[in-house]
């Protein structure tokens, strides 16, 4: 017990500092995505993995992460988009069933509107529900658990147990509130960046404003120093004579 306890502990810290790590990411690499966005962004974090669209019309989620080690696939992370303005249940009932289709427990939502009015992340009825904008930092930490599982089902005969702590604990209060904790983190970010733009925007503006102000002052004194120098000067007249 006490060895299991160590592991799932190591497991958890793991998660933990990497949570810590993606929390000194720029609001611009966490910015407002869609499904397209998403699945560049999964390209781009996690090259060494099999990640694939599934195409529209077609029966399925929206994206198919196959987690590779060592060129073998060890997990799956499955990604619905849903980008409406409003949330749906029924949302939650097609994620679980993707549970079974694609045999991994690691279904999540990307959405625009979450339930409950929530802004970040949510676990709604056992499914991660997470905004567009923070779909990669979280697939990061999934991937990161999902990787640990595939080496624990490798090396003990406990790997099973371990992959149904990881779940859990991803679905846990204190995932769920240090996740929302970085969310706000980077939205307070974004928020200091947009206004720090602005302020550089109209410090910029009167900058320029001064700058033309005295250009036009130095060239018209320009025009008159020039305007002398042409003009020619009239001869002075002496005044000759008197009583």
């Amino acid at each position: 017990r006490d060895q299991h306890a160590k592991e799932k502990g190591r497991l958890q810290k793991k998660i933990e500092d990497l949570l810590s790590k993606l929390e000194h990411q720029t609001s611009e690499e966490k910015g407002e995505m869609g499904e397209a966005e998403v699945y560049a962004a999964l390209k781009g974090a996690f090259p060494s993995d099999a990640i694939e669209r599934i195409a529209k019309g077609m029966n399925g989620a929206d994206i198919l992460q196959k987690v590779i080690q060592d060129g073998k696939e060890v997990g799956r992370i499955v990604y619905e988009c849903k980008n409406a303005n409003t949330w749906q249940n029924e949302w939650i009932s097609k994620a679980k069933r993707y549970r079974l289709d694609y045999q991994t427990p690691w279904v999540v939502i990307a959405a625009r509107t979450l339930p409950h009015g929530e802004k970040s992340f949510v676990v709604e009825k056992g499914v991660p529900v997470v905004n567009f904008g923070l779909t990669a930092s979280l697939a990061e930490i999934v991937r990161e658990a999902v990787g640990e599982i595939g080496q624990l089902r490798n090396s003990r005969t406990d790997g099973e147990a371990k992959a149904v702590q990881m779940f859990e604990y991803i679905l846990s209060d204190h995932f769920i509130s240090r996740f929302k904790g970085f969310a706000e983190s980077i939205a307070a970010l974004r928020e200091h960046q947009s206004k720090e733009r602005q302020w550089h925007s109209e410090a910029w503006s009167k900058q320029t404003r001064y700058y033309d102000e005295m250009e036009n002052e130095r060239r018209e004194i320009a025009a008159r120093m020039l305007a002398i120098a042409e003009t020619p000067t009239k001869p002075i007249l002496k005044v000759v004579g008197g009583t």
